[in-house]
């Protein structure tokens, strides 16, 4: 049988027997089997992130809390401590938004200031320094932020006047300044001021504009860009014709949209059925999956989808090696099938890293799956988990 650990902290409780503070992992058998972060903060979670191989999460009373690799300082704990249970970062109670890459973080708060810390090569945490970060600090003066997305090596972010900012490398054109030259400081896109959401993955950048039409730039190889031939470019170049988009995930090679009709699309390519329809290969041209009309949003990531519906069911499909599609076992999962997780949890919120998930139930519960070799399950153990409960 599979065991839960819990523990307490000045700001949790422990859900066992007892009334007395641990401060380590305890096993509580009353518990088996259920992987779950309400036994350290019951129903308290209004934000979530998944990175590559760290989780960041906001409470209900503003603070932030990580946990994870730390490697690169990403948690923005003052360390390079890596921590499998929940750590608050700093004091603040005034957090609104976080956004995970691989090596570093964002995060806006409530006055619309954006911070940043981890990893900061090629300048992706945007103070201009290039330099790591333990703890957060804070870009630039502006108290305009509303939207940001943390990539593997560049950073995007949206202002309240709807303008597009982007910093870090710029190897491939992914800040779309059409420079190439990388930027260690948030650096205006284009003239543009009606941009509403940012999307980052490895080396390509995406955006929905306030009309309903989607965007992309930077590299392209297999059909990201939505269009054939594909080719990398430097600016930002629409997808089709449509201005009936609503929401988008961005995997390593394949990307996924909705239409504000509820419809599933999606285009690039993907060796384990990730993307919902043909063989494996690129598919440069946005293709409905299935005819459901109810989907609501959308999270992608490596050879990995998961898809919302309005009732709140979760449904996910590719990559299944460690369990994280949600559907009980590991191994392969049916291809190109959206499959509806294993105990049919009612989500209001997925976010999905490198072979992990992390979702935010209807009471406020932080759920989770998948690869957990660095802890970012938060379950207080290494072990990877294919079960969700």
């Amino acid at each position: 049988s599979q065991s839960v650990y819990t523990w307490l902290g000045p700001n949790g409780f422990s859900g066992s027997s007892t009334n007395s503070v641990v401060t380590r992992p305890e096993a509580n058998s009353s518990m088996s089997g259920i992987y779950t972060l309400s036994t350290l903060m019951p129903d308290s979670f209004i934000a979530i992130s998944a990175g590559g191989s760290h989780t960041l999460a906001i409470r209900s009373d503003g603070t932030l809390w990580a946990w994870g690799v730390n490697d690169s300082s990403q948690l923005g704990t003052g360390n390079q401590i890596t921590s499998n249970i929940p750590v608050q970062v700093g004091t603040s109670n005034n957090w609104w938004k976080v956004a995970a890459g691989i090596e570093h973080s964002l995060g806006i708060q409530k006055d619309g200031t954006l911070w940043a810390w981890g990893g900061g090569g090629s300048g992706k945490l945007g103070d201009g320094t290039g330099q790591r970060r333990s703890t957060p600090v804070q870009i630039g003066t502006s108290n305009e932020w509303i939207e940001i997305s943390a990539g593997s090596g560049h950073s995007l972010g949206i202002q309240r006047d709807g303008t597009m900012w982007a910093w870090g490398s710029n190897g491939a054109g992914e800040l779309g300044d059409r420079t190439g030259q990388n930027q260690p400081a948030p650096n205006r896109v284009g003239f543009d001021s009606n941009w509403s959401k940012v999307y980052t993955k490895a080396s390509t950048s995406y955006a929905l504009k306030q009309d309903g039409s989607i965007w992309s730039w930077g590299f392209c190889n297999t059909g990201e860009h939505g269009a054939n031939p594909c080719h990398t470019v430097t600016g930002p170049g629409r997808i089709g014709t449509d201005n009936d988009w609503v929401d988008m995930g961005a995997g390593w090679n394949h990307c996924m949209a909705i239409k504000s009709n509820g419809t599933l699309w999606g285009w690039g390519h993907s060796t384990q059925g990730a993307r919902g329809f043909g063989p494996q290969g690129g598919v440069g041209i946005p293709t409905q999956v299935g005819t459901a009309t109810d989907w609501v949003s959308v999270e992608a990531s490596t050879e990995l989808t998961y898809v919302r519906k309005a009732n709140g069911e979760i449904y996910s499909m590719g990559n299944n090696d460690y369990g994280q599609c949600g559907i009980g076992g590991s191994g392969a999962s049916p291809w190109n099938t959206l499959n509806r997780l294993t105990g049919n949890p009612s989500v209001r919120d997925v976010s999905v890293g490198t072979n992990f998930v992390i979702m935010l139930n209807q009471q406020g519960r932080i759920l989770s799956v998948g690869f957990n070799t660095r802890g970012q399950l938060g379950l207080g153990t290494n072990q990877s988990s294919n079960a969700i409960y």
